[in-house]
């Protein structure tokens, strides 16, 4: 089950006081003496505040760090590559991007790609000369689809020494669409948001 945004539980905390103010007992002569008003609901936390933000460009990866007034001031990284095409008018337009960061203190990564695909099955990744590998969609919007690679140890070893990685879409229409990634910098930004 998908977690329900803070936005909406925030809300329906504050509105709880006021659903429990207006309900009436069925015997006023069973009612307890009134309660005294509660008090107003606390305001929401505010969000975060940017302290510090950083930009590293490591060959064809760029890695973000960020650092908030929350959490401890904890730096937070992450990496990402896009692949963009130019269409007529001269207008850039993202058709894949690899993001890389850590989730719940784990290295994970998402790829994304252009809405339009064939979705059972998914999309294929071939690291350098190793075997291609089939990983599922895990999200379809409108406007694009992801893909999670999990980045086990090993998986980071062949990436980090691979040339090129492949990763082919199958299009609504049934045609293959093969995005060939330069590896170059996955080392370093590796090493940058902190392995």
């Amino acid at each position: 089950m998908k977690a329900l945004p803070l936005a909406f539980v925030v809300a329906v905390a504050a509105l709880a006081p006021a659903f429990a103010q207006t309900s009436k007992p069925a015997d006023k002569s069973a009612a307890a003496p009134a309660a005294p008003a509660a008090a107003p609901a606390a305001p929401a936390a505010e969000p975060a505040k940017l302290r510090r933000a950083e930009t590293i460009v490591d060959d064809n990866w760029t890695v973000t760090c960020a650092q908030t007034d929350q959490g401890d001031g904890k730096r937070i990284c992450s990496a990402v590559l896009k692949i963009a095409e130019t269409d007529k008018s001269g207008a850039q337009r993202v058709v894949f991007s690899w993001v890389i960061g850590h989730q719940n203190d784990k290295l994970a990564s998402a790829i994304s790609v252009p809405s339009g695909v064939q979705i059972p099955p998914g999309m294929e990744i071939k690291i350098g000369d190793k075997e291609a590998r089939k990983i599922g969609y895990s999200i379809c919007t409108p406007n694009h689809c992801e893909a999670l690679l999990p980045l086990e140890e090993t998986v980071v070893k062949s990436l980090s020494s691979a040339p090129t990685t492949e990763v082919t879409i199958r299009e609504v229409n049934g045609a293959d669409a093969k995005f060939t990634v330069n590896m170059k910098g996955f080392g370093q930004a590796l090493a940058d948001i902190g392995k």
